[in-house]
Formats: C-alpha cells, sequence, structure tokens
C-alpha cells in the first residue's frame, strides 16, 4: 500500500525505503553527500560518501550525482572502507562556479505505470574550481587523432589567454613528451586537432594506447592554469552518414503485464503465435526484410537475433525478438549486441525501465546499463576517464526513466550532445538514444481501460496490438528516411494513430479506437489516469536511418 508514498516526509518512498533497508516511517534520509577526503587522488575528482552499504547498492540498484538538476557526465561509485558507499565524481566535465548537488538512487524492479523507482537526496550547494571544462565527445584517439576540445569559465570570454597542450606518453615516464600545440583564445573555447605524429620528424606515428593532453592556460593578469586530458585509443572511425556503422538491428520486446493470462498473446508456442507475437513481427519485417512482393526496403537492415517472414524460405520459421528468459539475454542477446552482424549498432527494447535497469514484469529476465556496457567494452569511469569500444548509432529503450540520466546512452556509447553544458564535437559522428524521462503508460501492460467494467482479456489484447501498430509506424516513418523528430512527433499524434506514444501533453483521459484483432470490427475504449512522460533524444533529433538533417536537431532534448 505504502511502496510509492512517502510516509515520513523524507523524500523516499516505501519503495525506495525497502531497497534501503528502512522503516516505512524513518524520517532520515541517508542519500546525503558528505564529501570525503581521499589521500593522492586526482584533485578533478571529488569523492562524498553516502551511509549507505555498498552492497545495497550493487544488488540491482544504481547511485547518480546530480548538478543542477541533471545527472553529471563522468561518476561512479566505489566501498568505502567502514562498508559505505562513496560516489566519484570527474568535476572538469563539468562548468567551473556554484552548483547545487544531489543524489539519486535507481532502483532496478518493475511496478505499475505509475510507480516510482527513485529517491533524492539532500540539496547541497557546491562550488566547482576546475578553471578548464573537457567534453565527453573528445575523450578518445584513433589512426588519424583526436579532437582536443576545452571550454574556459565566462569570465575568460573576451580575453586574451595563451595556451598550450603537451601530448605525453604515460608509458615513458622518465621521456614522455611527443609534442606541444600552441594558440590563444579570446572565445573562452579551446579547438585543435592531433594529427597523431610527433613534432620532431612530422612524420612518425603515436603508437600506443593511451596518451595525456596536459593542458596549460595563461589568463591574463592570473597565474596559469593547468589540467589533464587522458585519451584512450579507439578503432573508430568517425562517420558522418549511416554508411560505415554496423548495418544490424536487434529488435527486443519483454513480457509486461502483471497478470500471466496475456502469456499466449506474447508468445509463440507449439507454432501457435499471439497477437502481440505477429504484431511485433511485423515491426521487424519491416526493419528487415528485403525487397519482395511482401514488402521491404532496399536498405534493410540485417540482425543475427530477430528473423523476418520468410527470410529463409517460405515454411522457415519468423522471430520478432520475443525474450522470456534470462538465458537468452546472457547467452544470446548480449553476446550479438557486441558483435552481431558486424556490431548491430542499433537497438530496441520494450520492457519495464529504469535508469539503469529493463525488464519483465516478473523481473527474472532483464539486463542493465552496467551489463550493456561490460559486454560492449564502453566506460564511464572517473579514474579511467571515457573510452567506447563499440560506439551505437540508434538507440531506443521503451521503458519508464529510461532518459532519467546518463547510465543507459553512455552504456551505448551515445554523447549527450544536446547537453548545453557538452558543446564537443563528435569522435562517431551522428548518433541518437531515445528514452522515456519519468514514468510512461505501457501500452503492453495490459488493463488499460476504464469503462466501469471488469477489463476483459480481449480489450486488452486490442491496446497492446494497437501499440505495436504505432511501434510499426514509427519504424516505417524511419526506414523511409524521416528524421527522428519527424519519427518522434507523428507517433505521439493522439488524434491520428490508435494507441499515441504517451508523451507529456497528450491527455490523461481520451477515447481508444481501435482494430478488433478477434475480428473485423472496429472498437472503442475509454482509457483514464495515463502518466506521460517527456520523451528524450540523446544526441542527435535530426537523425535518420541514412543521414542527419541538421534544421530537425535540438528537439526532445535531456
Amino acid at each position: 500500500m505504502y511502496l510509492d508514498i512517502d510516509l515520513s516526509g523524507d523524500g523516499l518512498v516505501g519503495r525506495v525505503k525497502s531497497v534501503l533497508e528502512m522503516k516505512p516511517l524513518d524520517s532520515s534520509n541517508p542519500l546525503t553527500l558528505t564529501q570525503a577526503s581521499v589521500p593522492g587522488q586526482d584533485p578533478n575528482i571529488t569523492t562524498f560518501e553516502l551511509p549507505i552499504p555498498y552492497n545495497t547498492i550493487i544488488n540491482g540498484s544504481a547511485l547518480s550525482l546530480n548538478l543542477d538538476g541533471a545527472d553529471v557526465v563522468l561518476e561512479n561509485y566505489t566501498s568505502a572502507g567502514d562498508g559505505n558507499t562513496l560516489v566519484n565524481w570527474h568535476t572538469s566535465f563539468s562548468p567551473a562556479g556554484q552548483h547545487y548537488l544531489q543524489a539519486k538512487i535507481n532502483i532496478g524492479s518493475p511496478g505499475d505505470d505509475t510507480s516510482i523507482l527513485y529517491g533524492l537526496g539532500v540539496v547541497v550547494p557546491y562550488n566547482s574550481l576546475n578553471a578548464i571544462q573537457f567534453f565527453e565527445s573528445d575523450s578518445m584517439f584513433n589512426s588519424s587523432g583526436a579532437y582536443l576540445d576545452a571550454k574556459l569559465p565566462d569570465a575568460d570570454i573576451n580575453v586574451s589567454c595563451p595556451y598550450s597542450i603537451d601530448f605525453q606518453d604515460p608509458s615513458k615516464p622518465s621521456s614522455p613528451h611527443i609534442r606541444w600545440i600552441r594558440g590563444t583564445t579570446t572565445s573562452g573555447l579551446i579547438q585543435e586537432d592531433w594529427s597523431n605524429l610527433y613534432k620532431d620528424d612530422g612524420v612518425t606515428t603515436f603508437t600506443g594506447n593511451v596518451v595525456n593532453a596536459v593542458f596549460t592556460v595563461s589568463p591574463s593578469g592570473r597565474p596559469p592554469v593547468t589540467a589533464t586530458r587522458t585519451l584512450y585509443r579507439t578503432t573508430w572511425v568517425p562517420k558522418t552518414t549511416w554508411d560505415g556503422w554496423g548495418n544490424g538491428f536487434d529488435f527486443v520486446y519483454l513480457y509486461t503485464p502483471k497478470s500471466s493470462v496475456f502469456a499466449n498473446d506474447f508468445a509463440n508456442n507449439f507454432g501457435v503465435t499471439g497477437k502481440i507475437w505477429l504484431a511485433m513481427q511485423n515491426v521487424v519485417d519491416t526493419l528487415l526484410m528485403q525487397p519482395s512482393a511482401s514488402g521491404g526496403f532496399s536498405d534493410f537492415y540485417t540482425s543475427t537475433f530477430d528473423i523476418y517472414t520468410h527470410q529463409n524460405g517460405p515454411s522457415s520459421a519468423a522471430y520478432p525478438g520475443y525474450v522470456n528468459s534470462q538465458s537468452t539475454v546472457t547467452g544470446t542477446l548480449l553476446p550479438d549486441l557486441q558483435s552481431g552482424y558486424a556490431s548491430p549498432c542499433n537497438f530496441f527494447c520494450h520492457g519495464h525501465g529504469s535508469g539503469n535497469w529493463i525488464g519483465d514484469a516478473a523481473s527474472d529476465v532483464h539486463m542493465t546499463a552496467q551489463d550493456v556496457a561490460s559486454w560492449l567494452v564502453n566506460y564511464t569511469d572517473p579514474f579511467r576517464q571515457i573510452s567506447f569500444s563499440i560506439p551505437y548509432r540508434f538507440v531506443f529503450l521503451d521503458g519508464c526513466y529510461t532518459a532519467s540520466g546518463n547510465a543507459w546512452a553512455n552504456a551505448f556509447g551515445i554523447f549527450a550532445l544536446d547537453d548545453p553544458n557538452q558543446a564537443g564535437r563528435s569522435s562517431f559522428g551522428p548518433q541518437a538514444f531515445v528514452g522515456w524521462k519519468t514514468e510512461v503508460a505501457d501500452w503492453l501492460g495490459g488493463s488499460k481501460v476504464n469503462d466501469g467494467a471488469v477489463v476483459d482479456h480481449d480489450a486488452s489484447v486490442n491496446i497492446m496490438a494497437a501499440y505495436a501498430n504505432t511501434l510499426n509506424t514509427f519504424y516505417n516513418d524511419w526506414m523511409n528516411g524521416k528524421s527522428l523528430k519527424v519519427c518522434i512527433d507523428n507517433a505521439a499524434n493522439a488524434g491520428e494513430y490508435e494507441v499515441p506514444f504517451a508523451v507529456s501533453g497528450n491527455l490523461p483521459l481520451f477515447t481508444v479506437t481501435v482494430k478488433d484483432v478477434y475480428g473485423p470490427g472496429i472498437v472503442t475504449y475509454t482509457c483514464a489516469n495515463l502518466p506521460t512522460s517527456p520523451i528524450v533524444v540523446v544526441g542527435h533529433s535530426g537523425l535518420t536511418r541514412t543521414k542527419l538533417i541538421p534544421g530537425d536537431d535540438g528537439n526532445y532534448k535531456p
């Protein structure tokens, strides 16, 4: 009864208190940041201690640190010597000056559409003294070199600031110097390119895997300031269009109804295909089918996970990506995300979600952002900084809270370039992550009808199938070359689509007219009390199947 109610006034609902092993009426808030002193630690890393057992955090939940209400760029959590939890934050990826910090916990467990799956701590002031801000998007170098972007405090705009960048090889402490770059900025922004060459002869290429770029800036009338940017080698070459990215697409949906009565509708049992299975198969066919009498697109995706209709002949089995066992996640899906068909690089998953977890209603089939990051070898760590080995081009996680922080986007190697504090140039080319900011109506969850009577099975399935049709419309627009902005705008149009994306602004009470999947008729339902959410695009809302439309960028920002 009290899972989503704060009984004590400390800001934490019962669901969160249960995870933190607190009593329902406990008025304390353990998400209270206390700055910790760590001898010998990088001065750009600030550490806070929370009186929360570290084992509690690593068992399905995740901590994050909010800066002025938004997730910071580079953070992690580790165990303190006393068993509590440390939150480590690399401040050089955030702007200098006065800020307000707040700890946040995301709990990895499903609930109803209106369930609260996070808790917030006490807001504390923090004055960041970092004089050089770096950007997450220029954290790597390849055989061609690297971008070196940095931003100075606002006080240094319109001020002459000479700077130097000393490239050093950390594997050679006795003679680390590689080369220098020198310049002057009056805009407060530094943008330099490194060609991966030694200065001495202009021919010899640096062959190491890690390089330190030591920035020294000398603002007029003030002492010089120094900060080190560590860059890691990647084999990835920036792509301006889709060509050259992995052309794979893995499409997944999980069982989200609370009742098991819809199990046969979601699955294919002994050759008997359920209505939701068939509706999702249409989406997979839209994405994967080669041109044929049945349809298909000339620039179809490929997949080693999903199978489109008649892919292997008229009698072959199709597969729309329904995942109902954890062994499929760990033994097939995650390895396929890592390798797949030249790396999928495109992914969709529908399920119950949180800031670091997505799974089914029973919580027995799931994956975490940490799982994905580990398989893709995409690191965002204050101590190692940022290193993405397998970046994705386009990811849509259709579940509550999946865009409530940076965890999911970073796990797939997607940079938050729409963040006003992240203005660096992209190391990979145009990317986009789509998710939901808060809790959102789960149209595949069943029991969405409020007509004064008991909701029956057929009504729920009709609505579920209608939402699958909306997904098919979304991806049909995508395959026809429309931008993410247009795809989302269309799918969120409550006046045109039977069951639209439940974006903020859609009415919480409206009539849904859907086709009856059990017959040729049309059925009208009234749906009420629907949670709506901002939909978020991390990266480029102007991204299309084959290119970027700059005029459609900057929409649905985090």
